[in-house]
């Protein structure tokens, strides 16, 4: 595991200690009791909400997404921008 996928891993752990109901307020998100869903540059995701894994739609299957430029924009979308800075994690 490289220093990148390590990173995936550990945002993971920092998005689940977010208010999730918070975000889906604030962003509308779709959600059920297992992923909250979104759109991002054209490709559907969802995020798993027990363990903060992020997926995306391939036709009509879901693939685990470790890209962590993908991966880390979307939580620091979601998270940094709940009153914080882009980049900064409240943690």
């Amino acid at each position: 595991m490289d220093n990148y996928e390590k990173q995936v891993y550990t945002g993971r752990e920092l998005f689940l200690k977010y208010d999730q109901d918070k975000l889906i307020k604030k962003y509308g998100l779709k959600h059920d009791e297992e992923y909250l869903y979104l759109k991002y540059i054209g490709t559907e995701y969802r995020i798993n909400r027990r363990n903060g894994a992020v997926e995306y739609a391939t036709g009509e299957e879901w693939t685990d997404c470790r890209e962590y430029t993908v991966v880390m924009t979307i939580y620091d979308f979601l998270c940094c921008s709940l009153g914080g800075k882009a980049g900064k994690w409240l943690f």
